[in-house]
């Protein structure tokens, strides 16, 4: 809770009564998304909570490649708008953008139907089922976060964090209640319908739907799409790919270990997903008022140097507490100290690690790319020598902190560079 309270002080235009229920729903959303995964991996069983995270990591990798960067690059773009005071220009952009993306999913949609038939009449039912589920779960992963992401960038904290809540009170109610032993498919699919929900009702709230026109901005956010999408693929790559290639070359049983090990660092990339949606429009609206990020890069600095201090604390109790956990009602996996130490580090510096928004906001998007680009090469090369060799599990966990040491110091590195190119104060 401490590290919600000291961010929201960042906040200039929230509130303060608000600040307490938007730390709290943050909070809750952190608590249940932990919930979900431990409650899924019992639910699921060894043998299809694999196959759950594996297309968990592959989604957030595709829809990236799938939207060309459009998301990324309007929500660059939108609060720098919004920060000018050019609230027309915003919607215009805002609008234009949200209909072209509809439009890419609406393809999606055909060509998966399309394909699910012809794989159910060459008789793979399984692979036909699967297409019907990741298509109708892609487009309700695309909606709901597209609408969050546009209510977070008008500093709309207590409806961002209420739609989070209310989204994953829903999930823990279909797993309590609606699915069986093994039934991922059903809970996919169940998912995907409670996204779709929440993020229709969260769009009926979003104003000047219906503004459209000419914006000199719509031609230029492709060109700045590209450079987004490619930061932004490799970025997810470089931050999830070891589950996508273990996933792939791993038994079953080995695969489910490692990931369920990893669960302390995917409740790591929900919180980090909290706490980037929280600064991205406060650095953007910021740097598209007064061309100025140096408060800002302090304020991140002052929050990572607490978080890290206060993980290291708290490092101890909870590995115990983890460990126990697994061994009396997780008898089905192993627990790896090493294994866990690697994840929960790791997840730390995910969590803090974002002054890459720095270099987003002042359109560094090429060194921000090359950077990424050597972190999953990294990570490419020391999960294919590990498969090569057949090392332990502990090894794959071990590189994985080590690309998200790199990503970090690359990042950190980066931001620096480019406030010092500008002759800003580094003394915080």
């Amino acid at each position: 809770m401490y590290v919600f309270f000291r961010f929201l002080k960042m906040s200039r235009s929230v509130h303060s009564s608000n600040k307490f229920v938007y730390a709290a729903l943050m909070a809750l959303v952190v608590v249940f998304g932990f919930i979900k995964l431990f409650y899924l991996a019992k639910v699921l069983g060894v043998i299809h909570f694999a196959p759950y995270i594996l297309f968990i990591s592959l989604e957030a990798y595709l829809i990236p490649m799938l939207t060309g960067g459009l998301t990324e690059a309007v929500f660059r773009q939108y609060p720098i708008l919004l920060g000018r005071g050019e609230l027309n220009d915003a919607y215009r952009l805002r609008n234009r953008i949200f209909l072209l993306i509809a439009m890419i999913m609406l393809i999606e949609c055909c060509i998966a139907a399309l394909s699910s038939l012809i794989l159910y009449q060459v008789g793979q039912v399984v692979w036909a089922y699967w297409v019907v589920v990741s298509a109708v779960h892609i487009i309700g992963t695309t909606l709901f976060f597209l609408v969050l992401r546009e209510v977070r960038s008008r500093l709309k904290s207590v409806e961002y964090a209420l739609c989070m809540c209310v989204r994953l009170i829903l999930d823990l109610f279909v797993l309590f209640f609606l699915v069986s032993q093994t039934d991922v498919y059903s809970f996919l699919l169940l998912e995907a319908c409670i996204l779709i929900l929440v993020g229709v009702v969260a769009l009926v709230r979003v104003p000047s739907l219906r503004m459209v026109g000419v914006n000199s901005d719509v031609k230029g956010i492709f060109k700045v799409g590209i450079g987004m999408f490619g930061a932004s693929s490799i970025g997810t790559f470089a931050t999830m790919g070891d589950r996508v290639l273990l996933g792939v070359w791993l038994p079953v049983q080995q695969y489910s270990t490692y990931v369920f090990n990893g669960i302390v660092f995917q409740a790591g990339l929900s919180l980090a997903s909290i706490v980037h949606q929280y600064i991205q429009p406060l650095v953007m609206q910021k740097f598209g008022s007064d061309g100025c990020i140096d408060s800002v890069y302090g304020e991140m600095l002052i929050w990572f140097r607490r978080l890290l201090l206060v993980a290291i604390v708290a490092c101890p109790f909870i590995w115990i507490l983890y460990g126990y956990a697994m061994a009396i009602y997780y008898p089905e996996y192993s627990f790896g100290l090493l294994l866990f130490l690697s994840f929960y580090f790791s997840a730390i510096l995910h969590t803090g690690n974002v002054f890459g928004l720095l270099l987003i906001a002042t359109n560094q998007l090429r060194v921000l790319f090359l950077s990424q680009i050597l972190v999953a090469a990294f990570l490419c090369v020391a999960m294919g020598l590990g498969l090569s060799f057949s090392f332990d599990l502990a090894y794959f966990a071990i590189a994985f902190f080590i690309s998200r040491l790199l990503s970090l110091c690359f990042s950190f590195t980066l931001a620096r560079r480019q406030l010092k190119s500008n002759n800003i104060n580094l003394s915080n």
